[in-house]
Order: C-alpha cells, then sequence, then structure tokens
C-alpha cells in the first residue's frame, strides 16, 4: 500500500533504506537472563 500512496511514499522509502541497519532482535526463541526480566517489574 504505501508503495503506491504518494503521502507514504516517502515514509516507505525511508523504512527501506533503513531496513538494513536494524534487523529485528525479537525472537521466541531468545533466552532472558533473570536480570534482563528484573528492569521490567
Amino acid at each position: 500500500m504505501a508503495k503506491s500512496d504518494p503521502k507514504l511514499r516517502k515514509v516507505y522509502l525511508r523504512h527501506r533504506r533503513y531496513k538494513g541497519y536494524y534487523p529485528a532482535r525479537s525472537t521466541p526463541f531468545r533466552d532472558n537472563t533473570p536480570s534482563q526480566g528484573k528492569q521490567y517489574k
């Protein structure tokens, strides 16, 4: 949708440019240490 929408085109192109720099880190297989869990309580 963003490819064809003139208002979202700049956002889409910026996202495409950044995608290589910010790979997704979240995964259901990640092992969190106990200290990582404590900082959110």
